[in-house]
């Protein structure tokens, strides 16, 4: 019982996280464009794990923000 409870905890406050770090969520999301970018993947950004294979999310599309860069 103890081990249901915290995986359902755990699950809870990983995505209330999620849900209130959407620039850190976009963030991590360019970094791994750039590393599978570098690695040579072909279609880099979309290696079949994102998001837009469920529901009704649009396709993701790199494009620049502000303070992108040398940070």
């Amino acid at each position: 019982m103890a081990l249901w409870l915290c995986t359902f905890l755990h699950t809870l406050a990983v995505e209330i996280y999620l849900s209130l770090t959407p620039l850190e969520a976009e963030r991590l999301r360019r970094l791994s464009y750039h590393k599978q970018l570098a690695a040579g993947l072909p279609n880099p950004g979309s290696a079949g794990t994102t998001v837009q294979g469920w529901g009704d999310a649009g396709e993701w599309r790199m494009s620049g923000l502000k303070g992108e860069g040398g940070g």
